[in-house]
């Protein structure tokens, strides 16, 4: 939607006071509730809005990157021990996941996904 583009560059009270706008008049459909998705996708530009959104979404960032990463191990037919599992699906760090997710795609054992960068 353009609309929730352009509300990211606005800010402040005006954009707060379009979205809401906005929202009103989506009534009680289904696009409303995408709306809605929308504003949270970006919190972090729209007033009011916390860190505890961006950390969640973070958090879900993770959770998915974490799942692929598995994934991938498990339809390559690679063991994955319950501390490589667990270690994986601990972590929040979305670059280190990226690291891993990476390996993944070549790695013959769980344990070369934690391997010393060279």
């Amino acid at each position: 939607m353009p609309e929730a583009t352009a509300l990211a560059t606005i800010g402040g009270e005006s954009a707060q006071d379009w979205a809401e706008y906005t929202e009103i008049g989506l009534g009680d459909t289904p696009s409303r509730a995408f709306w809605r998705y929308l504003m949270a996708l970006r919190p972090s530009r729209f007033p009011g809005s916390g860190t505890v959104i961006e950390e969640s979404r973070i958090e879900g960032e993770a959770k998915g990157r974490a799942e692929d990463i598995l994934r991938i191990l498990e339809l390559r037919a690679v063991d994955i021990p319950e501390a490589a599992r667990e270690r994986v699906n601990a972590c929040t760090d979305l670059e280190l996941l990226g690291t891993w997710f990476d390996r993944a795609l070549t790695a013959t054992h769980a344990e070369e996904l934690f391997a010393a960068e060279a």
